[in-house]
């Protein structure tokens, strides 16, 4: 590969990024269509482009979706169900048919660099409190998103003023810590299966970022990896005696003292389910809500298109949270199971193509995934819905080698990282 073309992808795959992460990326519709745009005629001119089934059939099926929620509740637009389509599936996808299956590699080094930067200042915003106030005015000076008062983001990292532990977290370039926490374990997830090391340079690194959110759900998740590979690993029977029984004191001894862990989490639980499930928020309430959704619309859901969702103060109990459960109540339960058993079908094969461990690791990677989105509402950022796509993409008669790639003229498989240096 050129190094321009090197370039080129790099900075794709950091659109990918930005739109899952930055306030400000993701609140501009103009720039998003003209971002497909610009895709959609790069390619055009590049090579013949295929569709393949499932894009094919997730259009059909979100036009369909949009327009029954339309003509249900008597609310919303066409041109919001294609501007929703648009960026929803046809941004990663094109973005996935110029760079290819190393997309995803690429991602998992950007987290890293990320998640470097993050450390750095992480450490110097607990030692320094005028970098911490630095900071502060630094995201001030940015003009906020037209939701929020003030911004936060300032592009490698972001004003946080949430402590544990005496320190204040580590958010990244995100949102929050715990948003953070969701992109640190997915690469992490990434880094395993084509890598297959544990504790390789990148993946300490996302390990100590990670450590620095006091994310509650991202300990959760990383205590579910972790436990694959202490069940799952090389230790004769004997070993395993000793090994798994000391982790789970550990894990115990960390879950009970840690102040964002037992305490935090038996508090969120109980002010939950003591309240009416149209009082307040939170992660229980939110699947609570999207379930009164999938309930009563099954099929078609319930806001798709914005102009659809309930109202928060007239339906509350109908208002799904942020957690990955809103998607069923968003397209229905057929999208919902269609989106996400294609993303375990992805992951598995790209397992099986590189570090070839077992299914177990698979659907453990899945629940420290889902452990993380339960609360979050990026489950449909581009960098998911690129693993969704990307079946096709790694299956020889449909596959679509990184534009510029020397395969591309052949018609033959991308060589998946094969020849990348890590």
């Amino acid at each position: 590969m050129t190094k321009s073309n090197n370039i080129r992808d790099y900075f794709l795959v950091f659109l990918v990024f930005g739109y899952s992460i930055y306030s400000h990326f993701t609140l501009q519709k103009e720039l998003y269509l003209l971002a497909v745009f610009i895709l959609s005629i790069y390619i055009t001119l590049k090579t013949k482009l295929k569709f393949n089934k499932i894009i094919i059939l997730s259009t059909i099926y979100l036009l369909v979706i949009g327009l029954t929620q339309t003509l249900i509740f008597g609310a919303g637009k066409i041109s919001t169900i294609l501007y929703n389509i648009a960026v929803l599936l046809y941004f990663p996808f094109f973005i996935l048919v110029i760079v290819g299956m190393k997309s995803l590699r690429l991602f998992s080094n950007i987290i890293t660099f990320f998640a470097l930067v993050s450390i750095v200042f992480w450490i110097l915003t607990n030692l320094s409190s005028d970098f911490y106030q630095w900071t502060q005015h630094l995201a001030l000076s940015i003009p906020a998103p037209y939701f929020s008062e003030k911004n936060e983001q300032f592009f490698f990292y972001t004003y946080e003023s949430a402590t544990a532990m005496g320190l204040i977290r580590n958010p990244g370039p995100t949102t929050e810590p715990g948003n953070w926490a969701v992109f640190l374990i997915l690469s992490l997830i990434i880094n395993l299966i084509t890598q297959a090391r544990l504790l390789s340079t990148k993946n300490i690194i996302l390990l100590f970022a990670l450590i620095t959110t006091f994310s509650s759900a991202g300990y959760l998740g990383l205590f579910v990896l972790f436990s694959y590979f202490i069940v799952f690993s090389r230790f004769n029977i004997l070993a395993k005696f000793i090994v798994i029984p000391v982790s789970i004191y550990v894990f115990m001894l960390l879950y009970t003292s840690l102040e964002f862990m037992e305490e935090k989490l038996e508090s969120k639980i109980e002010n939950e389910i003591t309240t009416e499930l149209s009082e307040g928020s939170g992660r229980i309430k939110g699947a609570l809500r999207s379930w009164n959704v999938v309930k009563t619309y099954p099929l078609t859901g319930r806001g798709f298109v914005s102009a659809t969702k309930a109202d928060p103060k007239k339906e509350a109990a109908f208002y799904p949270g942020y957690g990955f459960p809103a998607l069923a109540a968003k397209i229905g339960l057929v999208g919902f199971i269609f989106y996400f058993s294609f993303i375990i079908i992805s992951l598995n094969k790209l397992n099986i193509r590189h570090s070839q461990r077992r299914f177990t690791f698979i659907l453990f990677a899945l629940l420290a995934l889902f452990i993380q989105l339960f609360s979050q509402s990026i489950y449909t950022a581009p960098i998911f819905v690129m693993i969704f796509l990307s079946k096709p993409i790694m299956t020889a008669k449909m596959i679509y080698p990184a534009i510029g790639s020397r395969n591309r003229s052949k018609g033959v498989s991308f060589p998946f990282y094969a020849k990348d240096k890590y």
